[in-house]
């Protein structure tokens, strides 16, 4: 090996090395996957037992963004520990207080959406507030996440253009698009 190659190669890897600690890169394909089974089952439910109640939504719709961060987190933490890498560092920090502030602001519109009855607008502020989360997450994070921001923020558009759709747009951003993503991620980062 010559020397141009080698400096080459210490070069990559200083790249990589500052990558690792500017990137939380322990997301998980599996949580991804996880996430859109579970948000298509749920909308699932909803439709088969025609829950329109706005209590029982949002118990269902509470339980069901619980259960998918535990799942994030479990799978994202099971990534690190495989790969040998430290979950809670200043990235994952940084990442998490970027996506979780959004999220909150979101929770707390959907909450004030439903005490003054305009139901019809949850799903899209969901979608809407999901996407300005991992939006501003993903420069934190992998490339993916930023598309993946973009097309919840045009979901949660167009729920709020067609009103009557808001469920379907819910568990398409919820659902498919997290299936989609699970397996890209899990086949561009896992593998």
């Amino acid at each position: 090996m010559n020397q141009e190659q080698e400096q080459l190669q210490a070069l990559q890897g200083i790249k990589q090395l500052m990558e690792r600690s500017s990137k939380f890169s322990s997301i998980s394909g599996i949580a991804g996957l996880v996430v859109g089974v579970l948000a298509t089952l749920v909308f699932a439910g909803i439709t088969y037992f025609n829950i329109t109640d706005a209590t029982e939504l949002a118990v269902v719709f509470t339980i069901t963004l619980v259960v998918s961060l535990i799942a994030g987190v479990y799978f994202s933490v099971k990534k690190a520990k495989k790969r040998n890498e430290k979950v809670w560092d200043s990235t994952a920090k940084r990442f998490v207080l970027n996506f979780f502030i959004p999220l909150l602001v979101g929770g707390i519109m959907c909450l004030l959406f439903a005490y003054h009855q305009l139901f019809q607008f949850i799903p899209s502020f969901m979608l809407v507030f999901y996407g300005m989360a991992l939006l501003n997450a993903s420069k934190f994070s992998i490339d993916t996440i930023w598309y993946l921001a973009v097309l919840e923020l045009l979901l949660g558009i167009a729920a709020a253009f067609f009103v009557d759709a808001g469920l379907w747009f819910w568990m398409i951003g919820f659902g498919i698009l997290h299936i989609v993503y699970g397996f890209i991620i899990y086949y561009k980062y896992e593998q």
